[in-house]
């Protein structure tokens, strides 16, 4: 066991986002939902699915 970590639980359900492909992104951007989503994996030491 690991002790004194925090763990933050990611609901993909909290990032709207659509399914889309490289016709979509080139339309309409990468979604902001997409970027904040990448920040939060960025910040953390590691995740597990």
């Amino acid at each position: 066991m690991v002790s004194n970590v925090d763990v933050e639980i990611l609901d993909l359900n909290d990032f709207e986002l659509p399914l889309y492909g490289i016709d979509y992104e080139i339309d309409h951007g990468i979604p902001d939902n997409a970027h904040k989503f990448l920040e939060a994996i960025k910040a953390s030491y590691g995740f597990k699915f």
